[in-house]
């Protein structure tokens, strides 16, 4: 199943995606819940560049999260944080399901033991296949040797047959 994108933009609330899905092309409206961080006294999953802990406040729309931006811009001491350019945080979320997606198909595989030689060659049987293929080239060349032998005693009126069949063979394969 393999999900990507190939334009998402940002119309008042609503997110644009156009993309494919599974090798056919899709594009739909979404509605997205951007994500900002806050300072906070506690400890906190997430922190801030320099190590301040920060909690997630989560908005119902783009236009919520923008107005809590200019809200508190010129406040002292209450420090906003995150990306405000919030179609990147549509894609890392898609990205995440996705990838997670992609995890549970994926096969792992684990080598329990390393590959090694045999002690022991198992086959081909190199001496077998020697011995059948010198006992094949003696009967064949000994057919051979009994077919020119035959033809070259032939008798007049059979060797006149012959020639006969020849030229027979050859005017129809030019016919």
């Amino acid at each position: 199943m393999s999900h990507f994108y190939t334009n998402v933009q940002l119309a008042g609330n609503t997110i644009l995606y156009r993309g494919y899905e599974n090798g056919q092309p899709v594009q739909s409206r979404t509605h997205f819940c951007p994500t900002l961080y806050v300072l906070s006294k506690n400890q906190e999953k997430y922190k801030t560049l320099t190590g301040k802990y920060v909690s997630p406040v989560k908005f119902e729309s783009s236009r919520e999260a923008r107005e809590f931006i200019q809200q508190y811009e010129g406040v002292e001491g209450f420090e906003v944080h995150g990306y405000e350019r919030f179609v990147y945080q549509f894609i890392k979320q898609e990205y995440e399901k996705t990838r997670f997606e992609e995890e549970k198909e994926t096969t792992t595989v684990v080598i329990l033991d390393p590959a090694r030689p045999p002690d022991v060659r198992s086959k081909p049987a190199r001496a077998m296949m020697v011995a059948i293929a010198g006992a094949l080239s003696l009967i064949l060349s000994s057919l051979l040797a009994f077919i020119f032998e035959a033809i070259n005693n032939l008798t007049p009126e059979n060797r006149a047959k012959l020639d006969a069949i020849k030229t027979d063979l050859h005017t129809k394969k030019e016919a």
